[in-house]
């Protein structure tokens, strides 16, 4: 049989979860931006601009935006792993909290204060 304070550290949990997800959601809104913003645009506005240069500018063009173009894929490189390694955390957050709380006892307060310590701790991390 649970206890009442079991009960509302497994349904805080369950809240955190739903946090994450919309975390999650916001995390890769602001991805899909960033890659866009930083790495798709000005690719395609140099393709645009070799194709309306001149034969020796587009020989020069596209020395030049040969740099850019991976200067550009290195950023999003970066973009991508940064937001791969902010999921994975959040992720293994909800499932070490859902594991510390499964091998809790209900009636144990001193183990059900330390998930829940724990879970503030995620949660001020948030921010």
């Amino acid at each position: 049989m649970s206890s009442p304070r079991y009960d509302r550290v497994r349904r805080a949990i369950a809240r955190y979860a739903l946090l994450i997800e919309e975390t999650l959601k916001d995390l890769r809104t602001a991805c899909i931006l960033d890659v866009v913003f930083i790495v798709v645009v000005p690719v395609v506005i140099s393709v645009i601009a070799y194709f309306f240069a001149s034969i020796s500018g587009l020989l020069a063009a596209l020395g030049l935006g040969t740099i850019n173009a991976a200067e550009k894929f290195g950023r999003g490189q970066t973009i991508l792993k940064s937001y791969l390694g902010d999921c994975s955390k959040l992720r293994k957050s909800v499932r070490t909290l859902e594991l510390k709380l499964e091998l809790c006892d209900p009636s144990d307060d001193a183990c059900l204060q330390d998930v829940e310590n724990e879970l503030k701790e995620y949660i001020l991390s948030l921010r």
